[in-house]
């Protein structure tokens, strides 16, 4: 994911480091072996992980294409930011109490979300959720996909047997789904930024 992020970025001008970035988000990723992912460490580290992501996002669709501000370094450090940000909470999370069963619940929302929008919105979809950025997707397979995602989490908590309740499971699986299809835009404008 960060070798083909940075080969988006340089065909719209950028110039990351392609060997930098790939390592880097690996070592940062790897870390997690070397601290308790329920310690205070663990906490502060996917906070600002999350934040470095979201940073990085900004940079990566609007500021670098956009105001064609093309610098090595920075296009280089982004890219890290984004994908290891996002992918170091799959170790912390498998980690936890119960990890291996919640890291099952978080892969089952995606799956459903993302198999529910696709199925809804190609067989009933008419009105377009985000036409100049992925002209496919469209609002009846999103809240189709997000109602899956809310069902899939309610009922996978249930029979893996998680602590936490009815309430709570929906309500996480109405965030997951929701970033789930943010996810998908956001790899749908860079795709399209890089004419891909």
């Amino acid at each position: 994911a960060t070798y083909e992020l940075a080969r988006i970025a340089k065909s719209w001008g950028d110039c990351p480091n392609k060997p930098f970035v790939v390592g880097a988000s690996i070592s940062v990723v790897c870390s997690t072996l070397f601290y308790d992912p329920l310690g205070d460490t663990a906490q502060a580290i996917g906070l600002i992980t999350t934040g470095l992501a979201l940073i990085s996002a900004f940079y990566l669709l609007y500021i670098s294409p956009i105001r064609g501000i093309q610098n090595t370094a920075l296009s280089s450090l982004t890219i890290t930011g984004l994908i290891s940000g996002t992918m170091i909470h799959a170790p912390l999370l498998r980690g936890l109490d119960n990890g291996f069963e919640w890291t099952i619940l978080l892969l089952t929302v995606g799956f459903s979300t993302d198999t529910g929008a696709y199925v809804i919105g190609r067989c009933f979809g008419r009105l377009k959720l985000a036409p100049s950025i992925s002209p496919g997707k469209t609002w009846e397979g999103a809240i189709a996909g997000s109602f899956c995602g809310i069902l899939a989490c309610v009922v996978g908590a249930s029979l893996l047997g998680l602590p936490i309740s009815f309430i709570k499971s929906g309500c996480l699986g109405a965030v997951l789904a929701v970033t789930g299809h943010m996810g998908d835009l956001i790899e749908s404008q860079l795709k399209r930024q890089a004419g891909v």
